[in-house]
């Protein structure tokens, strides 16, 4: 029961820092257009400029692609993803802890960024710049705005701690899939949009990216559904995988027990590592334990959790 009620604080600490909505309705729009957001959605990207309080919405018929969604170069692609389900750890699969994840990614306080050259064949990603970003003028300005990754410019000190991770891709077709990073990459979701306060960090050993459907476009990764009867950016969820359950993109990685220990949740005041088994911290052999989850998968001979999950994404702007 104390268990329960952490997570329910967790969640409601999550919440407010989202910008949590609820599915109110108001009155449709033409297809494209934006309208300030009545229903308590609004402001969730935080911060008194208009792109922060506005919301685009499209009306549609099915699970669309945002017409606003544009790719700055047909070879040279970048992505914000815009929606994650994770399917292992089983504690990181909470439904509620996932939708709450997903609000942070409308508000702009997650950003989790991708960019492909299909010409040289290589890749990067990881967090994108809270401090470093430039909003447009469509919705919230995330659409159109300007990205850029950290690049030994993390706030405090460590500096470097947030860079992302660059490899090789290979693309066969329409679908995608990187090389696993030997790197470890750190991806923080922050309260607010000044990056002031995190929330807690993803800390990914053995990164790889598979399925990446590149469409002729190349506007989106998935698709995002309506709700009554239109694309809302501040409210819409994404389908991360097809009619056929096959991924739009998917991720591997692991988090290793030492990482785990070593990241706060900040709104829940525990660790990771305590989050996913159930165990404390100071248990000195996690693949001993009786009860909790026990580790899955190594790295370098030391053990850890896989995760899986897949993600749908918007064309982004990032900048090189």
């Amino acid at each position: 029961m104390k268990k329960f009620g952490a997570f329910v604080l967790c969640c409601a600490a999550l919440s407010v820092a989202a910008g949590c909505s609820d599915d109110s309705t108001s009155t449709p729009t033409d297809a494209g257009t934006v309208v300030t957001d009545t229903g308590g959605g609004g402001d969730a990207g935080g911060g008194a400029d208009a792109g922060a309080s506005m919301c685009y919405r499209e009306d549609g018929t099915a699970a669309l692609c945002p017409m606003s969604a544009r790719q700055a170069s047909m070879t040279s692609l970048g992505y914000r993803l815009q929606y994650i389900n994770i399917t292992a750890p089983s504690a990181l699969a909470n439904q509620v802890l996932l939708n709450i994840v997903n609000q942070t990614f409308q508000a702009g306080t997650f950003l989790w960024g991708l960019s492909i050259d299909t010409q040289a064949n290589t890749f990067r990603t990881g967090a994108l710049n809270l401090g470093s970003v430039t909003r447009g003028t469509v919705g919230r300005g995330l659409l159109d705005g300007t990205f850029r990754f950290f690049s030994n410019n993390a706030p405090n000190m460590m500096g470097n701690r947030y860079d992302p991770i660059a490899g090789s891709v290979t693309v066969m077709g329409d679908r995608a899939a990187t090389a696993m990073s030997t790197t470890v990459v750190n991806i923080p979701i922050f309260s607010d949009d000044t990056a002031t306060n995190v929330l807690t960090v993803l800390p990914l050993s053995n990164l790889r990216l598979s399925q990446i459907q590149l469409t002729s476009d190349r506007r989106c990764i998935g698709v995002g559904r309506l709700v009554s009867g239109r694309f809302d950016e501040c409210r819409s969820p994404w389908s991360t995988t097809d009619t056929a359950m096959m991924p739009y993109a998917q991720i591997d990685a692991d988090i290793t027990v030492a990482d785990a220990r070593n990241v706060e949740i900040a709104p829940l005041n525990t660790t990771l590592f305590r989050y996913i088994t159930g165990l404390t911290d100071n248990m000195a052999d996690p693949m001993t334990a009786a009860e909790g989850r026990r580790p899955d998968s190594m790295v370098g001979g030391m053990p850890a959790f896989h995760l899986v999950a897949s993600f749908a994404a918007v064309a982004a702007n990032i900048a090189p």
